[in-house]
């Protein structure tokens, strides 16, 4: 929500420069272990997007594989960040590469896999199956599939099975392999649509598509019921214990049945699911407020997904939202406010996203000894907290002997102290709700490389 703060937030804002376009930090490299994970607070997930393991909806992270993290995470006291690979090929390498704490995206335990990576204890146990449209030719029995094309993704286990499957030669059949970046997901929609016959997945995801689409039809099993599990790396006991211990605690939970029921048994969950991802995909929409967010964005030289993610993150996109406070609108702009900013009716989205921006962008401004790379930070905080707060976080970092140009672990921590009464009776603006104003801050950050991962610019 944004607050009232002293008259310098309201600098004016020049028009002889055009501003710079902010861009989302690049993604590092660090292999931990539980301990260093948890000193971060973020714990870094390698997954996929797709309809059940990670999508967009409505603007917030969903998917299966997401939400178990984020429990998990949410038990480790810290926040889930996803790394999204191009391609499946590149997960293992990832993970190994320090790029990610662990690999959560339905990955099923086979020999190769496992001689790389260290597995958790299986959270589901699947069977591989065949896929095929409802009008093509039955299949009753392995033997139906004699003459047929099957298309799967390199590098899958339904890759491993269907070369296992031709090497005992009972059973004749062509097999295509697709290219690496190819979901599952989308192998099924070019069956769907007539490209390819026939294809291979895990029952559930099966289950998934035969709901989103009646043309599906599901079976025989090519394998037994196989472990779908975690991965992290080989050196990190700590952080596969404590996995070990939380999915063996929540496999028989409401908390995992709710989960299984949401992706992949509830059919207008399904439908919603799949459509939201498919219109991420193919139109990088987030919001029914795009258009509005990315003109505001360009006049004032943001980017638009940090813009959404603000948005989201103070109105979940809800125009007629009203705070306790009086905060209105997509923005969450307070009446006094609007008025300094000429937004004369605050429930208009057009006008409420352009005082928002504007406001950001005023925010940004105020922070030109910053380096680029943290005065978005620092620019949100102030969003949130009043830009008078953030001046003096800054002023007590001077104070303490930590930097203040500089966000993570200096002003960061220092405006979380000006909510003790030791620090804020010094404060030029008194006491600040500090921890609100730096989660607010980390989280858009982190929604920000989220969309970016997602829709990308």
């Amino acid at each position: 929500m944004v607050l009232v703060v002293t008259a310098i937030c309201f600098l004016v804002l020049s028009c002889r420069q055009p501003p710079p376009t902010v861009q989302p930090i690049p993604l590092g490299s660090s292999p931990r272990d539980l301990s260093e994970i948890v000193a971060s607070g973020e714990l870094r997930i390698i997954t996929r997007n797709n309809p059940q393991t990670y999508f967009l909806f409505r603007g917030k992270e969903m998917g299966f594989e997401y939400e178990l993290a984020e429990e998990f995470a949410s038990r480790l006291g810290v926040k889930v960040k996803t790394v999204v690979p191009d391609d499946w090929t590149d997960t293992i390498p990832w993970l190994l590469e320090g790029k990610g704490d662990l690999i959560a995206s339905a990955m099923t335990v086979t020999p190769s896999r496992a001689a790389r990576v260290a597995f958790s204890v299986p959270y589901q146990r699947i069977p591989e199956v065949l896929i095929r449209r409802r009008d093509s030719k039955p299949i009753r029995t392995m033997e139906d599939i004699e003459g047929m094309t099957i298309h799967v993704r390199e590098g899958s286990s339904y890759e491993t099975t269907l070369l296992r499957l031709k090497m005992k030669g009972e059973v004749q059949f062509t097999l295509e392999i697709l290219p690496p970046s190819v979901e599952t997901s989308d192998i099924v929609a070019m069956m769907r649509n007539g490209e390819i016959d026939i294809t291979v997945a895990d029952q559930n995801i099966g289950w998934f598509e035969r709901t989103y689409s009646k043309d599906i039809l599901l079976g025989p099993a090519l394998t037994e019921p196989r472990p779908i599990a975690w991965a992290v790396r080989p050196n990190c006991p700590d952080l596969l214990n404590e996995v070990n211990e939380y999915l063996t605690s929540i496999r028989k939970t409401a908390f995992f049945n709710y989960l299984v029921k949401k992706y992949y048994l509830l059919p207008k969950n399904i439908v919603r699911h799949r459509n939201s991802l498919e219109s991420t995909r193919e139109h990088g929409r987030i919001s029914q407020f795009d258009s509005i967010i990315k003109t505001a964005s360009a006049q004032y030289g943001l980017d638009w997904l940090l813009i959404a993610a603000l948005i989201y993150q103070e109105s979940r996109f809800d125009p007629d939202r009203e705070s306790w406070a009086g905060a209105m609108g997509l923005t969450q702009l307070l009446p006094i406010t609007a008025d300094e900013l000429d937004v004369f009716d605050p429930w208009d989205p057009i006008q409420n996203i352009q005082g928002g921006v504007r406001y950001l962008r005023r925010m940004y401004d105020s922070f030109e000894a910053v380096p680029e790379e943290d005065r978005i930070h620092f620019a949100l905080a102030s969003y949130c907290a009043g830009l008078g707060h953030v001046l003096d976080a800054q002023e007590l970092a001077s104070q303490l002997g930590f930097d203040p140009h500089v966000w993570s672990g200096n002003v960061e921590h220092t405006l979380l102290l000006l909510a003790r009464p030791e620090y804020y009776r010094k404060a030029k603006h008194g006491y600040a709700r500090g921890e609100e104003a730096v989660n607010y801050a980390n989280d858009i950050m982190r929604r920000w490389e989220a969309y970016n991962l997602l829709v990308g610019v």
